[in-house]
């Protein structure tokens, strides 16, 4: 007998941190497939999701533990800070294990994310059920590649990712049914580096939108103002849009604005000391209600990264009227139109970053008339159905794996 799980089963989400997993959830609670969202965040930070509270499973011990974790100086070390994230990742997914044993329906789906999953997915696979693996970002193998490659000519060295956390990417993808990646660029790298592509599925992530819209009361700055969101470590390729923009405009020409975390203190530090210019800002982050306005007030939203599964920043600005652009190593340039996407870039090609930043520079009263444009495309309502076929794409895919296996 046949089942049809696109109108009778649910799923269960799990995410040790936001990412684009809350957004997931949102969108399956939205259409009636979400059984439970399960993190380590308290439930009164996952609000402005508007998920149900009886849907919601948190083990917030780990998220506390990490907050902590986070703020001691000795987290910086390559080394124990590797070996905090193992001791959580293994608790976080031990409590997860522990709580799908318990379950007494075995007809379950588990959308799981990427690193914090291999533990859940195993017993689900015992059960039955269907295992769903999210890499919200590349292939870590191919990530590193690409970042000792990209920075073999800068003063700045990259951290080697935990050795650990990259094998069991692999184990992950191997275990898992259906693996669902962001982009076709994060679909390359786990080609590349020679796992089976069969079993993947692009979706592009559910958008966060809420906060970001056109706001017409913001106006646009007299002097061109170029953005950057997005955490200040390497493999944003934050060091060459810098470089390029720095030797590009002058002071009453255009302002740079670096809006995000220090994920790297140090690499942080060394952006600082080389960029100590007066039109490159750098802001730290920003809640949502403050970034929307610094997307609204931006002429351009730039995205230079070395490797980059997706990129949300891209989409966010394009939901506030606001074009952006980016490298070739973004797999947001899937979303962008033809002729934004023309204008990406190899991340180290500085003369090309050059161009690029000129010609939105150039074109900014047309800019400003594409505003309504890009916001209508991208806000929420009409974005969500252009994501529809691939919603129906994994809904099928997880069909035949319960009809199979039941």
């Amino acid at each position: 007998m046949k089942i049809n799980t696109l109108n009778e089963h649910k799923i269960i989400v799990c995410s040790f941190t936001p990412f684009h997993m809350y957004g997931l959830a949102s969108h399956l609670n939205k259409i009636g497939r979400l059984k439970f969202l399960i993190t380590n965040y308290p439930k009164y930070k996952i609000r402005e999701y508007k998920i149900d509270k009886n849907k919601l499973i948190t083990f917030i011990v780990t998220g506390i533990l990490l907050n902590i974790l986070r703020k001691l100086p000795i987290y910086q070390t390559t080394f124990f800070r590797g070996a905090f994230v193992k001791f959580l990742c293994f608790y976080f997914c031990k409590s997860v294990k522990n709580f799908i044993q318990n379950l007494k329906d075995e007809k379950l789906i588990f959308w799981g994310m990427s690193g914090y999953c291999f533990e859940p997915i195993s017993e689900v696979n015992k059960k039955g059920g269907v295992s769903i693996v999210d890499f919200g970002s590349l292939s870590l193998e191919f990530q590193q590649e690409l970042n000792f490659f990209y920075s073999r000519n800068t003063d700045y060295k990259p951290k080697k990712i935990n050795k650990w956390m990259i094998e069991r990417q692999k184990k992950e993808f191997i275990r898992a049914n259906i693996v669902v990646v962001t982009s076709e660029f994060s679909k390359e790298s786990f080609k590349k580096i020679g796992l089976d592509a069969s079993k993947i599925i692009v979706k592009h992530p559910t958008p966060d939108l809420n906060y970001f819209r056109l706001n017409k009361k913001i106006s646009k700055n007299s002097t061109f103002t170029f953005l950057f969101v997005g955490g200040l470590s390497l493999n944003k390729g934050i060091e060459f849009l810098c470089e390029a923009f720095s030797s590009e405009f002058s002071l009453e020409e255009a302002t740079l604005k670096i809006v995000g975390g220090k994920v790297d203190k140090k690499y942080f530090n060394y952006l600082i000391k080389k960029f100590n210019h007066s039109n490159i800002l750098f802001l730290g982050t920003k809640n949502k209600k403050k970034l929307a306005d610094y997307y609204n007030e931006a002429d351009c939203t730039v995205l230079p990264s070395i490797a980059d599964g997706f990129g949300k920043t891209v989409l966010e600005s394009l939901s506030c009227g606001t074009p952006a652009i980016c490298s070739n190593n973004v797999g947001a340039k899937d979303i962008l139109p033809g002729q934004l996407s023309d204008l990406s870039w190899d991340p180290s090609d500085i003369i090309s970053i050059k161009k690029s930043l000129r010609y939105m520079f150039k074109n900014r009263l047309s800019n400003i008339k594409t505003r309504d444009f890009l916001a209508d495309k991208y806000k929420y309502e009409n974005y969500i159905k252009r994501l529809k076929g691939e919603d129906e794409q994994v809904f099928l895919k997880i069909e035949q794996y319960m009809n199979n296996g039941f």
